[in-house]
């Protein structure tokens, strides 16, 4: 998709809307329109961390499948807590192979586990559970895990994939318990009235047991744990329905077969079938005629996008809310990347060569970290933590190479519970989008409304500026519901802002600012952070290279990336046509004397008991009523207020006596004062104006790596039991293979090399290898 494709595209579907900051709204999405599917794809050079470490990332953005930045320019990251406390919000540029960044944990973050997340403007429409994440664990030796408040959990409690028990129906039934009891329990069954076991369950993963059954009218079952003391626990299910409707789905080679069945006691009816690929985005929609006991349909996979996929049914004959029935579609599967480093073992502070290839020379982006066995997640299995939070499931289901299906089934279950008590996936109504992509870059968004009725002020002049010598003036008119968005250029750092309004009314509209971070977040199931006797080791281990780094300079690093260039301030205002230094005439003791007397083409004239500024242009004979007037390239409107500043913290005045277009604007003239405080010469906008932080782009870091690329090197003195050896997300293959280089530490043990990214095309690519370090080796 072009950029003016998608530019005319959120144009005609999408021309209002952003909620405001202190008050954001659930996001409503219109599931007839032809929406973009975005998503991000989270990677990080490991999992465990001491404060005051530097987490290395890499963010893939995936536009209909394919890595692109046409659709969103900025991505949002963002380090928060079990109790949804935001740590660190910083916001990165997305090129056209991902975007790349690193985040500082602060020395104050306490031990536990955290959450990082990356989103784009665009996301924020859709539910946060469709955020990329990962989970990591943080350690502060300086203080002790803060006393957790787990939620009380049932010692039995279960859901059913289609909300309800239907006679003569398959059901599958999820039970859960304490993780606790696991090795307590005798076994887990399935009764019925008369105690008659139906079904026991073998497949049991981390507290969660799957049962499929048939229920009977009439019948009352229940799910039965027996210890292995003889005491039992026992939970009911509820009453046996006589009629209703489930959903089956299945793979039939390049389709999704779905299946819909009602009880022999169904009434003829209408369901809506709605199918969303992971984003999410509809892809399919039609309504099934119940008209006997199963209907059934081929959804093609053709061109679908990996990822959870959501089938949303809802009966209109019942008056239910939407079910959700999700599944999982891999795609291809991962391209296989061939690893070599010429040997396994090796020794200390020795050079490793490694060579990257990817099969029939794929053009590949490709991250690679190199880290002690242990400091990143196992990708054998889907992670224990998944079953308290299955709305992670999302961002860590691509990278398990080895998935059970039974386990599978369990997950996906969890999560279309969670989704089903929320609404996450079932459209609230059709509004259109909230949030519009930021296709050209940063943006600020708000809305201007009456401050009396809180009715919107539409078509009004809203004005945005950059606080600082670059000046960077936008103006627009506000929408018909009262909102404006800005787009910024050429921002890093904590940036300084301005939004105003240049009215002629008497009272101006109050303004309000969105939040341009998400202020919506997952519940997150909290857990203690546990210590196995590895994971002890290796915090040991990055306690005491902490220590080491703070005590000794390194002798020799080298980058292992080229970071980008540092963004070029951008301003919008060209050379004036005269300036004068007020400091060079005699001084006069008020500044509406130094525009009569010393300031060239620009006059003070009076209305109404209103001041007001005149700009003549001499070569046109003609005068200008209505110029622009800045101060420290700050829109003023209130000239009566400026005219009382002092002149001798005025620095200079420029003047552009001629139409200055701006924007879509066309202003009469401009006057710019520049003063020499840092305070505007104590100038104070009312309420007209508001002043705000911003987070604009963070610069981009590079990764250093110990080298020791002579004898002497090697054998010096100063210690080094790095635990993570190397980070480049910049690696790229095609025709001829990638080559790196890295050098071992002096900490012996396992290290696993890690490379994961994407081809041009979007299919993952995957490949591992392990390494020995040690002495004498």
């Amino acid at each position: 998709m072009k950029p003016i494709h998608i530019l005319l595209l959120f144009a005609l579907l999408f021309p209002a809307a952003s909620p405001l900051a202190a008050q954001e709204e659930e996001a409503v999405l219109d599931c007839n329109a032809p929406l973009p599917q975005e998503n991000v794809v989270l990677h990080t050079g490991r999992s465990l961390y001491l404060v005051g470490e530097t987490i290395w990332f890499k963010a893939y953005c995936l536009l209909n499948g394919q890595p692109s930045n046409e659709l969103s320019k900025v991505l949002y990251v963002e380090l928060f807590n079990a109790e949804n406390k935001v740590l660190i919000q910083q916001k990165f540029r997305i090129e056209k192979e991902g975007a790349t960044g690193s985040l500082e944990i602060p020395e104050e973050v306490q031990s536990g586990y955290h959450y990082l997340r990356a989103y784009t403007q665009y996301q924020r429409n859709f539910a946060p559970e469709h955020f990329a994440h990962r989970r990591l664990a943080i350690l502060n030796p300086g203080s002790a895990p803060p006393a957790l408040t787990l939620p009380k959990q049932d010692g039995l409690s279960f859901l059913l994939a289609d909300g309800a028990l239907v006679a003569g129906l398959p059901t599958r039934l999820l039970a859960s318990f304490d993780p606790a009891l696991c090795e307590k329990k005798e076994g887990i069954t399935l009764e019925d009235q008369q105690g008659e076991t139906l079904a026991t369950c073998n497949a049991l993963y981390h507290g969660h047991a799957l049962f499929e059954f048939i229920p009977a009218a009439g019948m009352d079952y229940r799910v039965v744990i027996r210890n292995k003391n003889g005491q039992a626990i026992s939970k009911r299910l509820p009453p046996v329905q006589h009629s209703g409707l489930i959903c089956r789905t299945e793979r039939l080679g390049d389709n999704q077969k779905i299946t819909l069945r009602q009880s022999p006691l169904g009434r003829s009816s209408k369901v809506s079938v709605r199918i969303y690929s992971e984003g999410p985005r509809l892809e399919d929609s039609r309504v099934v005629e119940m008209r006997g006991a199963e209907q059934s349909f081929n959804f093609p996979l053709d061109g679908l996008s990996p990822g959870i996929c959501y089938i949303v049914v809802a009966d209109s004959s019942d008056g239910k809310k939407p079910q959700a029935y999700p599944f999982y579609y891999g795609g291809p599967s991962p391209l296989p990347l061939s690893l070599a480093t010429g040997q396994k073992n090796f020794g200390f502070r020795e050079r490793v060569d490694l060579k990257i290839e990817a099969p029939a020379g794929e053009q590949c982006q490709l991250s690679v970290s190199v880290r002690k066995k242990g400091l990143g997640e196992d990708t054998a299995a889907l992670p224990s933590f998944i079953w308290d939070n299955p709305w992670l499931l999302p961002s860590y289901l691509p990278d398990v190479r080895n998935r059970d299906e039974t386990q599978m089934e369990m997950a996906l279950m969890l999560l279309a519970a969670r989704l089903n008590e929320k609404g996450m996936v079932s459209p609230a109504g059709g509004a259109g989008l909230q949030w519009i992509p930021e296709m050209r870059g940063l943006s600020i968004s708000g809305r201007m409304r009456n401050k009396k009725s809180g009715a919107p002020a539409a078509g009004e002049v809203s004005m945005a500026a950059v606080v600082g010598n670059q000046p960077q003036i936008n103006i627009m008119e506000t929408r018909a519901d009262g909102s404006f968005t800005f787009t910024l250029y050429g921002l890093e750092g904590r940036q300084n802002l301005f939004a105003g309004w240049k009215g002629t009314g008497e009272e101006p509209p109050e303004i309000l600012i969105n939040s341009h971070f998400s202020i919506r977040f997952p519940e997150v199931i909290p857990a203690p952070l546990t210590f196995e006797a590895e994971q002890h080791q290796l915090f040991e281990e990055l306690h005491l290279q902490a220590q080491l780094s703070a005590a000794y300079e390194p002798e020799m690093e080298e980058n292992t990336f080229n970071p980008s260039p540092p963004l070029l301030p951008v301003a919008n205002l060209d050379n004036p046509d005269f300036t004068v230094t007020v400091a060079n005439f005699v001084t006069l003791p008020a500044l509406e004397e130094v525009f009569r007397e010393i300031v060239p083409y620009v006059l003070v004239r009076r209305e109404k008991g209103k001041a007001h500024l005149d700009v003549y242009n001499q070569k046109t004979q003609q005068a200008y009523n209505d110029p622009l007037v800045l101060l420290d390239n700050i829109p003023v409107f209130d000239i009566g207020r400026l005219l009382e500043l002092n002149p001798g913290n005025i620095e200079k005045i420029e003047v552009f006596n001629t139409n200055y277009l701006l924007g879509d604007y066309l202003f009469g003239g401009l006057v710019s004062l520049h003063t020499n405080t840092d305070n505007f010469a104590g100038y104070q906008w009312g309420g007209e104006s508001v002043f705000f932080r911003f987070q604009a782009f963070s610069p981009e870091k590079a990764f250093q790596h110990l080298v020791y690329p002579t004898a002497g090197a090697r054998s010096s003195p100063r210690p080094d039991f790095r635990p993570m050896l190397y980070w480049n997300p910049k690696v790229e293959t095609g025709p001829e293979e990638a080559s790196l280089e890295f050098y071992t530490s002096g900490l012996p043990g396992t290290y696993e090399i890690v490379v994961r990214g994407f081809t041009k095309n979007g299919r993952p690519c995957f490949g591992r290898s392990l390494i020995e370090v040690g002495e004498g080796r």
